[in-house]
């Protein structure tokens, strides 16, 4: 049973430029620009930030800032979103172009060589199923990697499958098949979260299989053909960040190892922590029963 993401796109007007460059300009400004930088936007990323960390000047990071505002909300700005850009070879804390490309196809741009405005770009974005079918026999991170496949499917598998299984603990034996669709340019480039819609896991004599749906949908985890989890999302739309790191849990009032979400669509992030999941359990605070939670900072 495979359930893929269905993801849609509105339609974007297009404007243009009425100034043509002729090929004398053209050629002045292709050798006064440097090659294009790109940068994929991820968890705690702003646009200040990122064009800060690339050596641009605060003036022009917040005329970028203000003139993309006025045709979208930076404070969606969320993990898988590319952001590209180009200086001035003479002055590299001066822009020449920028571009923000969102998750649905539209691109953003600014140019600085003109009076700046902000120009929205339809960009075709294609949706790609993939499938991997593997031998552990290394990291899941380095098998993921070695495969060209997302990476952050191996915190998303160590989360979900807790409690069935521990990848601190594998034998090298273990055979995995992904299913999951991703989102991408005519070039190929990958826009946004990819998103999983099905995991296998043989090990030993079980046989683990966890079932996705749209991002509304909880994960349902198999054992050997029977049910035996179904994990909602923390945030709908989220996805696991992190498998630990230590958080501050309300039920014994001290940092303990958690794991984590973070959404792609606000600040919030939600931790729960397996070592304490008994503790609460027994020793209930508030409402909060059978699971500890925490909020703190995350992507903006």
């Amino acid at each position: 049973m495979i359930l893929q993401a269905l993801l849609t796109a509105g339609a974007i007007a297009v404007t243009t430029s009425s100034h043509a460059e002729t090929p004398a300009e053209l050629s002045h400004l292709t050798e006064a620009v440097a090659p294009m930088s790109r940068h994929e936007v991820v968890p705690g990323d702003t646009l200040d930030s990122i064009l800060s960390h690339a050596g641009i000047g605060a003036p022009l990071r917040t005329e970028a800032a203000l003139a993309i505002s006025d045709v979208f909300d930076l404070s969606t700005l969320s993990p898988g979103q590319i952001l590209r850009w180009s200086v001035f070879s003479d002055d590299p804390s001066q822009l020449a172009r920028l571009s923000l490309l969102t998750q649905d196809g539209t691109d953003i741009v600014l140019d600085f060589t003109k009076p700046l405005e902000a120009s929205l770009i339809k960009t075709e974005i294609l949706l790609r199923d993939r499938r991997e079918t593997f031998i552990l026999d290394s990291s899941l991170f380095e098998a993921l990697a070695a495969r060209d496949a997302p990476e952050s499917f191996a915190v998303d598998l160590a989360a979900l499958l807790a409690g069935q299984i521990d990848f601190r603990d594998l034998e090298g034996t273990e055979r995995i098949a992904l299913m999951w669709s991703e989102n991408i340019l005519p070039d190929g480039t990958v826009v946004g979260e990819p998103q999983l819609a099905y995991a296998r896991v043989e090990k030993n004599t079980d046989i683990f299989e966890l079932v996705t749906g749209s991002v509304e949908q909880p994960f349902i985890l198999f054992r050997n053909g029977a049910q035996v989890q179904q994990s909602a999302r923390p945030v709908a739309g989220a996805r696991l960040s992190s498998v630990f790191g230590n958080a501050g849990t309300p039920c014994l009032a001290r940092n303990e190892c958690t794991r984590g979400s973070i959404t792609p669509h606000g600040p919030e992030r939600q931790s729960a922590s397996p070592a304490q999941e008994r503790s609460c359990l027994q020793e209930p605070c508030g409402d909060m029963v059978g699971r500890s939670m925490s909020i703190m900072a995350g992507a903006s």
